[in-house]
């Protein structure tokens, strides 16, 4: 694992930046965890996604269970970024929580 970041109150969804030096190609991965309760399991909208540094993102968001991604950037040479976002469920109405990561893990 190269970089972790943790979303939300309650640290209820992390997302991965994962790199393949074999492959050269980087992997992003949102996880739930399991103290979301009974969010944990049941289809919320949940999202991964990678950029290098003068592209497009690449963007896995769709309402998943316990996931979204992986997904891959082949981007050797170049820095990256990655972003995670969740639906977080509580008191009042569902709302969406962001993190998008700084420029980083260049090369």
């Amino acid at each position: 694992m190269q970089c972790k970041q943790d979303l939300g109150w309650g640290q209820t969804a992390t997302v991965f930046l994962l790199y393949s030096a074999s492959t050269k190609k980087n992997c992003v991965v949102t996880m739930k965890h399991p103290d979301m309760g009974s969010i944990y399991g049941f289809p919320t909208e949940l999202g991964a996604s990678v950029q290098a540094e003068g592209g497009s993102w690449i963007t896995d968001r769709d309402d998943y269970k316990y996931y979204a991604g992986p997904v891959y950037l082949y981007a050797p040479g170049k820095c990256v970024r990655f972003s995670a976002s969740y639906e977080e469920w509580g008191a009042s109405l569902p709302h969406d929580i962001n993190c998008t990561s700084p420029w980083g893990n260049c090369g």
